[in-house]
């Protein structure tokens, strides 16, 4: 892996965790099954392992393209994982992150947002 990889790599993932930590902190407690927001990530350390593996799943359906809208898009797939793993009282395990993932990327191609990165030759 190269370092610019690396640090997009760390990029994304970080970017994950926060939008992730964003759209937990906003959920109303007393509206999900258990009643507890922790319950479900078994904490914060959870919240923020459960981040990390869905950045990566991100980051490696996205990392032979270009994405105009890339918050945006990081920010839908972070509220969707949340919501996977509050709607169904567990986390997301890695087949579905990445096939969310994969359907995240597919319909930033579908709506053009993202683009196959163009090689360049030296």
């Amino acid at each position: 892996m190269k370092h610019s990889s690396r640090l997009d790599l760390a990029d994304d993932v970080a970017l994950v965790t926060l939008l992730m930590l964003e759209a937990w902190t906003s959920r109303d407690e007393s509206l999900l099954p258990e009643g507890s927001k922790f319950s479900v990530f078994e904490g914060f350390p959870g919240l923020c392992d459960h981040a990390a593996e869905a950045g990566v799943a991100l980051w490696s359906s996205f990392r032979n393209l270009d994405c105009d809208c890339w918050i945006d898009t990081a920010t839908d797939f972070a509220e969707e994982i949340v919501a996977y793993a509050l709607n169904n009282s567990i986390t997301a395990d890695r087949r579905t992150l990445n096939l969310r993932a994969r359907a995240a990327r597919n319909r930033a191609l579908r709506e053009g947002l993202a683009f196959v990165r163009m090689l360049v030759m030296r």
